[in-house]
């Protein structure tokens, strides 16, 4: 068998009931493998064979914390099919889960209207649709998309309202031992979309798990919560996550959907790939300074992507991937226009990587092209002109040739 036949059988194959060694074991790191050799390549048949399984039945057969990282695995495998639309997730649950959560035809929503118990039984629906908003959130991450953050906090206000039923019976406490940690995992999801924006509506969410202080809130819960918070506001606002194969590798290592109990525990996760986040942070807060005063300040910019697609943005600012940006250039009219042209010039972009303050001069108030004081100059211009112009020929109005015509006489 070639590597991925032998991947395959690990990840999905069947279970031989007479071994015994426990073979699950290596299930989570035969999936997490095929997701990485094939991830962003668009392999349908590969997807189709990582993916979950499409009826409820045959998802009794599958541990739920594997159901997570097949969807994620599916998911990342076909990169270009995850979008923002604002019923991707609803879309790809299982059309089961889909209709009894969400409901169907004119009455689906886009956020779930049904919540599921506090029961064994809706545990695989709690993997599957946090390793929707997972995979939603790897492939925009550092983009700040508010359509994305929106549909991970659709569910994660689902979770948290089912987390809080009442868990009298082991199979209740189970069920909610799997929602908090799935809690977990969606708020680093939401912060990886929003990573370095410091966003508000983000920080709400987060603040409110970090102040959990109840006996079963595990250290495993806090560090996934304060891992959030750094993330949010990385780099004190300067640094964001890029997409590329080896950042999203490098996420998956630092954000893996399994937290430790207590500090010295790494039997299921070596907590020192947590750190890994660092290969997937990358500078591109663009700060634009006045090259006399020194001091940063608020400058427009255009920023023009390769595909053609214009943006307006107003420096400090985070930009999107560099890989993405054909071309940035200031617009605003009081200083002279700064352009960096990475798609012509590499060495803009090589500069940029490096540093990302752009220096401009400030126009003087008469070479300004658009600013209010040449506006009003050209203005008072215009109607000087047009006054000196009736002004000129009035001596000839003077002449005693002229002094008996009339007014309509000399209009002609």
């Amino acid at each position: 068998m070639n590597l991925l036949e032998r991947l395959l059988t690990v990840a999905v194959g069947p279970r031989p009931v007479e071994l015994v060694h426990v073979v699950d074991k290596a299930t989570a790191g035969a999936v997490i493998a095929i997701t990485l050799i094939y991830m962003k390549t668009g392999d349908r048949s590969v997807a189709r064979k990582i993916d979950i399984p499409d009826t409820v039945a045959q998802l009794e057969h599958c541990r739920p914390d594997i159901l997570l990282l097949r969807t994620v695995a599916r998911h990342l495998i076909m990169w270009n099919e995850i979008t923002d639309e604002s019923d991707w997730i609803r879309k790809n649950l299982p059309i089961e889960y889909s209709h009894r959560y969400f409901g169907h035809g004119a009455k689906a929503s886009v956020e779930i209207k049904t919540l599921p118990q506090l029961r064994s039984k809706d545990v695989p629906v709690f993997n599957i649709l946090t390793g929707l908003a997972w995979s939603l959130a790897l492939r925009f991450a550092g983009s700040g998309n508010e359509k994305a953050r929106d549909q991970v906090i659709a569910v994660l206000k689902a979770f948290i309202a089912v987390s809080k039923q009442d868990a009298f019976f082991y199979d209740a406490k189970l069920a909610r031992a799997t929602v908090k940690r799935c809690i977990d995992v969606l708020a680093l999801a939401m912060a990886t979309i929003m990573a370095g924006t410091g966003d508000l509506q983000t920080f709400r969410y987060l603040r409110a798990l970090h102040g959990r202080v109840d006996p079963e809130t595990t250290y495993g819960s806090h560090l996934a919560a304060h891992l959030a918070i750094g993330t949010l506001f990385l780099g004190g606002g300067t640094y964001t996550f890029g997409t590329s194969d080896f950042a999203i590798a490098s996420l998956m290592c630092a954000f893996y959907p399994l937290f430790p109990s207590e500090v010295l525990d790494n039997r299921v996760h070596l907590q020192a790939l947590r750190h890994f986040w660092v290969f997937a942070a990358e500078p591109r807060c663009i700060v634009v300074q006045d090259i006399d005063t020194k001091r940063p300040i608020h400058v427009k910019l255009r920023v023009e992507l390769r595909e053609g697609k214009q943006i307006s943005m107003t420096s400090p600012c985070l930009l999107p991937e560099l890989s993405t940006v054909a071309r940035i250039s200031t617009d605003d009219p009081t200083y002279w226009q700064v352009t960096l042209d990475f798609a012509a010039n590499p060495k803009h972009l090589a500069t940029f990587r490096r540093s990302q303050t752009v220096y401009v001069r400030r126009c003087p108030p008469g070479e300004a092209s658009n600013s209010v004081f040449s506006t009003t100059l050209s203005a008072l211009i215009d109607v000087q002109s047009s006054i000196g112009g009736r002004q000129m020929w009035e001596w000839i109005l003077d002449l005693p040739a002229f002094r008996e015509l009339d007014q309509a006489d000399f209009g002609l």
